[in-house]
Protein backbone atom coordinates (compact mmCIF):
# COMPACT_ATOMS: atom_id res chain seq x y z
CA UNK A 1 0.00 0.00 0.00
CA UNK A 2 1.61 3.65 -0.52
CA UNK A 3 0.67 6.90 -2.98
CA UNK A 4 1.57 7.20 -6.25
CA UNK A 5 3.83 10.43 -7.06
CA UNK A 6 2.26 10.11 -10.75
CA UNK A 7 -1.10 11.19 -9.96
CA UNK A 8 -4.22 9.14 -9.20
CA UNK A 9 -6.85 7.39 -12.00
CA UNK A 10 -9.20 7.13 -9.26
CA UNK A 11 -12.98 6.85 -10.41
CA UNK A 12 -14.54 8.57 -7.75
CA UNK A 13 -12.46 11.68 -7.95
CA UNK A 14 -13.61 14.48 -10.87
CA UNK A 15 -11.75 15.05 -13.65
CA UNK A 16 -9.80 18.11 -13.99
CA UNK A 17 -8.15 20.34 -16.63
CA UNK A 18 -10.56 19.10 -19.35
CA UNK A 19 -12.79 21.03 -21.24
CA UNK A 20 -16.32 20.66 -19.57
CA UNK A 21 -18.82 20.58 -22.94
CA UNK A 22 -21.95 22.16 -20.88
CA UNK A 23 -19.48 25.35 -20.21
CA UNK A 24 -18.28 27.25 -22.95
CA UNK A 25 -18.17 30.81 -24.64
CA UNK A 26 -17.76 31.61 -28.32
CA UNK A 27 -15.16 34.11 -28.69
CA UNK A 28 -14.85 34.67 -32.29
CA UNK A 29 -16.41 32.95 -35.73
CA UNK A 30 -15.78 32.91 -39.56
CA UNK A 31 -18.47 31.44 -41.20
CA UNK A 32 -19.15 31.02 -45.12
CA UNK A 33 -22.60 29.49 -46.81
CA UNK A 34 -23.67 29.37 -43.31
CA UNK A 35 -22.44 25.33 -43.73
CA UNK A 36 -18.74 25.70 -43.04
CA UNK A 37 -17.61 28.01 -39.47
CA UNK A 38 -14.51 27.90 -37.68
CA UNK A 39 -15.06 28.84 -33.85
CA UNK A 40 -12.80 29.94 -30.84
CA UNK A 41 -14.07 28.82 -27.94
CA UNK A 42 -13.44 29.05 -24.60
CA UNK A 43 -14.04 26.10 -22.32
CA UNK A 44 -13.57 28.19 -18.75
CA UNK A 45 -12.62 24.58 -17.16
CA UNK A 46 -10.48 23.42 -19.29
CA UNK A 47 -6.42 24.16 -18.08
CA UNK A 48 -4.33 23.75 -21.70
CA UNK A 49 -3.72 27.07 -23.82
CA UNK A 50 -5.91 28.89 -21.29
CA UNK A 51 -8.90 26.82 -22.09
CA UNK A 52 -9.03 28.11 -25.60
CA UNK A 53 -9.71 26.10 -29.01
CA UNK A 54 -10.37 26.49 -32.39
CA UNK A 55 -12.76 24.08 -34.08
CA UNK A 56 -14.14 23.61 -37.25
CA UNK A 57 -17.55 22.43 -38.48
CA UNK A 58 -18.57 21.48 -42.05
CA UNK A 59 -22.71 20.76 -42.22
CA UNK A 60 -24.20 22.82 -39.29
CA UNK A 61 -25.36 26.47 -39.72
CA UNK A 62 -23.50 28.57 -37.05
CA UNK A 63 -27.21 29.51 -35.82
CA UNK A 64 -27.38 25.92 -34.60
CA UNK A 65 -24.47 25.37 -33.17
CA UNK A 66 -25.28 28.73 -31.35
CA UNK A 67 -28.29 27.64 -29.75
CA UNK A 68 -26.18 24.28 -28.24
CA UNK A 69 -26.33 23.80 -24.69
CA UNK A 70 -23.67 21.29 -25.28
CA UNK A 71 -20.55 22.28 -27.26
CA UNK A 72 -17.79 19.22 -27.43
CA UNK A 73 -14.49 19.81 -28.72
CA UNK A 74 -13.65 16.40 -29.28
CA UNK A 75 -14.17 14.42 -32.61
CA UNK A 76 -17.10 12.20 -32.29
CA UNK A 77 -19.42 9.72 -34.11
CA UNK A 78 -22.21 11.01 -32.28
CA UNK A 79 -24.40 13.14 -34.01
CA UNK A 80 -26.92 14.62 -31.31
CA UNK A 81 -24.78 17.36 -31.04
CA UNK A 82 -22.18 19.42 -33.65
CA UNK A 83 -19.35 17.67 -33.60
CA UNK A 84 -16.25 19.21 -34.96
CA UNK A 85 -14.54 17.32 -38.01
CA UNK A 86 -10.94 19.59 -37.32
CA UNK A 87 -9.03 21.71 -34.95
CA UNK A 88 -6.36 23.85 -34.55
CA UNK A 89 -3.74 24.76 -32.19
CA UNK A 90 -5.44 27.85 -30.43
CA UNK A 91 -3.15 30.50 -31.54
CA UNK A 92 -2.77 33.63 -34.27
CA UNK A 93 -1.63 30.95 -36.06
CA UNK A 94 -3.88 28.01 -35.35
CA UNK A 95 -7.17 30.95 -36.14
CA UNK A 96 -5.46 31.38 -39.47
CA UNK A 97 -5.66 27.72 -40.82
CA UNK A 98 -9.12 27.58 -39.61
CA UNK A 99 -10.43 30.47 -42.16
CA UNK A 100 -8.11 28.88 -45.17
CA UNK A 101 -9.67 25.44 -44.50
CA UNK A 102 -13.10 27.03 -44.45
CA UNK A 103 -12.36 29.03 -47.36
CA UNK A 104 -11.36 26.18 -49.19
CA UNK A 105 -14.16 23.93 -48.14
CA UNK A 106 -16.33 26.63 -49.18
CA UNK A 107 -14.87 26.88 -52.90
CA UNK A 108 -14.43 23.39 -53.59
Amino acid sequence: MGISCMGSSSPWLPSTGNPNPHRFTIKDTYVIDELYCALKVNYPDCLNYEGNKVLVFNGYSLESIKSMKYLDPHFSRDKKSPTPFARFEPTAEGWEYAKKLVNRLAND
